[in-house]
């Protein structure tokens, strides 16, 4: 599901039309969210 809404959302961005992308994302706490970004930047 996370990586779906980074995709979905951050598509612009990665492939470089926009210069940056904000949404709201529901999870348990900051730590989780970045880790979930590190596993995604693997």
């Amino acid at each position: 599901m996370f990586e779906e809404m980074m995709v979905r959302n951050c598509a612009p961005t990665l492939a470089g039309i926009k210069i940056g992308s904000l949404f709201n994302c529901t999870c348990l706490s900051g730590h989780d969210v970045f880790d979930r970004i590190r596993r995604l930047n693997k």
